[in-house]
C-alpha cells in the first residue's frame, strides 16, 4: 500500500494544476521543429542575465561585469578568497546546467517530459566546478540530500530527507501527467523547490527544470528577476503554506507577458 505522503503529493500536484489550469486558460501550443531556432536563440541571448539574477537570488554576491568575465575566462587564477572562488564557481557551474538544458532542449523539443537522469544530471553539472575546486566534497554529487534542511525566512519545512527518493518519482510521474504544458511547467518549477531534494541549488535547478519543459512546449525562456526576489518568494510560499498556487503562477505568467 502507497503510503499516504505520497498519495497526498499525488492529490494536491492534481489539485493544484485544476487550479493552475483554470486561471491560465490558453491554448496548448503547437510545437514545429521551426521555432526552435528561435526559441534557442532567445534563451541563449539571455544567458548572462539569466546566470546573474538566478545566483543572485540565491545570495551570491556578484555583479553583471562579474558573470561576463567568468563566463568568458577573464578572471585571473591568483590570489582569490574564498569567497571569491564560491562565487566563480557558482557562476561556471549555472553556465554549464545552462548549456546542458540547452542541449536538452534541442533534443527533445516537442517532448516536455521530466526524468530522474536529467534532474540529477543537472544538479551534477550546477556544482561540478565546486567539487573540482575542493569547495564541497565529491559525495555531495552523488544521490539526494541526506539530512534535514531549511529554507532561510521561510516557515515551510521541506520533507524529511529519507522520503526524497520516493517523492521525487511521484513527482516527476505526476507533472509528466499534467496535460497543459505551460502549467507542467510552472507547477514542476514549484513542487521541486518544496521538495527540496538536493541540500543547495534547488532553487536554480528548479527554474532551469521550468524553462526546459517551457522551451520543449514552445514558450521562451524566463528569467525571474533578482529585484523581484521577495515577490517570488512570497508567491512560492502562498503555495507551501496557504495551499493557494495561484500567486506562484500569476507571478511566472506576469514574466511571460
Amino acid at each position: 500500500m502507497e503510503p499516504a505522503w505520497l498519495t497526498n503529493l499525488q492529490e494536491q500536484i492534481k489539485a493544484y494544476a485544476g487550479l493552475a489550469g483554470e486561471s491560465i486558460r490558453s491554448p496548448q501550443r503547437t510545437v514545429n521543429k521551426h521555432q526552435l531556432r528561435e526559441i534557442i536563440k532567445q534563451a541563449v541571448d539571455h544567458k548572462q542575465d539569466d546566470i546573474y539574477n538566478s545566483t543572485t537570488i540565491e545570495g551570491y554576491a556578484i555583479s553583471p561585469e562579474e558573470v561576463e568575465a567568468v563566463i568568458m575566462g577573464k578572471i585571473p587564477e591568483t590570489n582569490e578568497s574564498i569567497e571569491q572562488i564560491k562565487n566563480k564557481m557558482a557562476i561556471i557551474g549555472h553556465a554549464n546546467a545552462f548549456e546542458f538544458i540547452i542541449k536538452q532542449i534541442k533534443q527533445d523539443f516537442g517532448r516536455p517530459l521530466l526524468s530522474e537522469e536529467l534532474v540529477n544530471e543537472l544538479y551534477f553539472q550546477l556544482f561540478k566546478p565546486s567539487v573540482d575546486a575542493n569547495i564541497l566534497d565529491r559525495f555531495d554529487l552523488v544521490g539526494y540530500r541526506r539530512v534535514k534542511v531549511y529554507i532561510r525566512n521561510s516557515r515551510f519545512v521541506p520533507p524529511a530527507f529519507d522520503k526524497v527518493p520516493d517523492l521525487v518519482k511521484t513527482f516527476i510521474s505526476a507533472i509528466n501527467g499534467i496535460s497543459n504544458h505551460l502549467v507542467r511547467a510552472i507547477l514542476a518549477h514549484y513542487f521541486f523547490v518544496s521538495i527540496h531534494p538536493y541540500p543547495d541549488g534547488n532553487g536554480r535547478c528548479a527554474r532551469l527544470l521550468m524553462n526546459y519543459l517551457l522551451a520543449c512546449s514552445g514558450h521562451y525562456w524566463v528569467t525571474i528577476p533578482a529585484e523581484k526576489r521577495e515577490h517570488y518568494f512570497k508567491a512560492l510560499q502562498s503555495g507551501q503554506l496557504d495551499s493557494d498556487v495561484l500567486p506562484f503562477t500569476s507571478f511566472i505568467l506576469s514574466l511571460m507577458a
